[in-house]
């Protein structure tokens, strides 16, 4: 960067979609027996869980597949599409193959047991300090 560039702003608004690949601690690795979405937000409130079997049965192309039509997703949301997301849209779409990727990678190695794994006996911190 050229000395005196200015700097530019990045922002992260509020959410309007979230997808909770979970699973129970005591359950089989790899179930995704929990595994839902969250299809809208009130501010920062997210709404009611969705459950949808693709979710679980098939993550990685539910994922790819709900990022791939973010009009759909936004509509989902209750808001509007514009023109000013149709290049986020782009944007997003050609980062897909690499989300998807990412997904994959991480519950591949939840289901070798590598990752995710329940404490072990008497460990009883909570491990969560947000959703973020």
């Amino acid at each position: 960067m050229a000395a005196g560039s200015p700097g530019r702003p990045i922002e992260v608004g509020a959410p309007i979609w979230r997808a909770d690949l979970l699973e129970t601690a005591d359950g089989p690795p790899g179930s995704l027996n929990r595994a839902h979405h969250h299809p809208a937000f009130n501010g920062w409130n997210p709404s009611n869980r969705v459950f949808d079997l693709n979710s679980s049965t098939d993550p990685v192309r539910w994922v790819g597949e709900q990022l791939s039509d973010l009009d759909a997703l936004l509509i989902r949301a209750g808001l509007q599409t514009d023109q000013s997301l149709a290049a986020d849209a782009e944007s997003l779409r050609g980062c897909v193959p690499e989300i998807m990727a990412a997904v994959r990678s991480l519950l591949d190695q939840v289901r070798a047991g590598k990752l995710a794994q329940a404490p072990n006996g008497s460990e009883s911190a909570s491990a969560r300090v947000s959703w973020l």
